[in-house]
């Protein structure tokens, strides 16, 4: 049975909040042994503080480091971005007891996954991936406009240097978590949610305390609870339902044996903002044409609108002239909007009436730089 633990960080340090979840789920020496060359894995790509809960919390990094040291590890603290020194420069003392790497500057194997249906790409997996012994996955607990919530499934995502990232998007980005998870499962997930991020993130959200450390044996386990802690549940998460069928790990609670605090407990006094999920509320500045479409592109498209309409340049443009076509369903209608964009692979079949943004689905910042790129000409 997988092991979950929940521990709030009231009332004690970040390191002892840590031990204990650890220890609840059996403890360091479970997971590692003197002489484990071990890769910490957390979300720290972006630029950014620990209190805007877009990074995984310095200090958890560096509490963890000090007790895999201490066991005699060697450890190895990888991101996809140069953003990783950035964000860990204020905490030096983490270069006593692991060393800090950006995947762009190591070197990489081409790899085709086994099985792969999405991913079936050759892709550049850093040679580390594959000679550590021991993977921490270590993500921030935020929603995530996207996928709903970006989880440690998805953190996955960070084991490809930063260029390569994009080719999930490009081949379905739910599918390929789960068969970059098939190929590098997670042994130890140490979930940061001293602050989360909550709402419409990307390209906005906004911080929440939340206190809490969320640690557990196996991601799909982990993933579940953290879902139903931010409101969802599990099968709601498209990546999560997904590896569930795959067999990757339990989401019932019946199959999850949980320690510390119970999920009620959390929900009572932390309450997470969700991202937009539909375009409800925007067919009165946008005209779109859906139909055959997957539920994927749909809060996308919504999130980047979203922070469209919030730019001081679209304020005197007549966003009613711009036409957003989502999905296939044969023979359009004609569109007789200026400005057409066709948002989603669904869409190539129409590529010769508009601008094309590919991806399933395509990130939200894309549709926001494609309707910038449009009004400015």
């Amino acid at each position: 049975m997988a092991k979950v633990s929940i521990v709030n960080t009231y009332s004690t340090s970040i390191r002892d909040c840590l031990n204990r979840s650890v220890e609840l789920i059996g403890g360091w020496d479970r997971f590692v042994k003197r002489g484990d060359r071990v890769l910490i894995k957390p979300n720290i790509f972006i630029k950014g503080d620990y209190r805007s809960g877009k990074i995984t919390h310095p200090e958890l990094i560096l509490s963890v480091c000090k007790a895999l040291w201490e066991i005699g590890a060697k450890v190895f603290i990888c991101e996809r971005t140069n953003n990783i020194y950035e964000n860990l420069k204020d905490y030096p003392e983490i270069l006593k007891y692991a060393r800090i790497i950006s995947l762009e500057e190591l070197p990489c194997k081409n790899t085709t996954l086994k099985n792969a249906i999405s991913l079936k790409i050759s892709l550049p997996i850093p040679e580390i991936i594959n000679d550590c012994d021991v993977f921490i996955n270590m993500p921030s607990i935020r929603t995530h406009a996207l996928t709903k919530i970006s989880n440690s499934l998805k953190n996955i995502m960070g084991i490809l240097p930063d260029t390569a990232a994009f080719h999930l998007h490009q081949c379905g980005l739910h599918r390929s978590i789960v068969e970059l998870n098939q190929y590098r499962k997670s042994d130890l997930i140490i979930y940061d949610g001293t602050y989360s991020l909550q709402g419409d993130f990307p390209p906005f959200g906004e911080p929440l305390k939340s206190n809490i450390i969320i640690s557990g044996d196996n991601p799909v386990a982990v993933d579940a609870v953290t879902a139903k802690v931010i409101g969802f549940e599990p099968e709601e998460v498209k990546h999560i339902k997904i590896a569930f069928k795959q067999g990757l790990g339990p989401i019932s609670l019946k199959e999850i044996k949980l320690y510390g605090e119970s999920i009620e407990t959390i929900k009572k006094t932390v309450k997470f903002k969700k991202a937009i999920s539909n375009i409800d509320n925007l067919k009165d500045k946008f005209i779109f044409y859906t139909g055959g479409i997957c539920m994927d592109c749909i809060p996308s498209a919504a999130s980047g609108l979203i922070a469209t309409l919030e730019q001081k340049w679209i304020k005197n443009i007549d966003t009613r002239d711009i036409a957003i076509v989502i999905g296939s369903s044969g023979e359009l209608p004609v569109i007789n909007e200026k400005n057409i964009i066709l948002f989603g692979n669904c869409t190539y079949p129409y590529i010769d009436i508009g601008n094309y943004i590919p991806g399933c689905p395509p990130q939200a910042t894309m549709i926001f730089e494609e309707i910038k790129k449009l009004c400015s000409n």
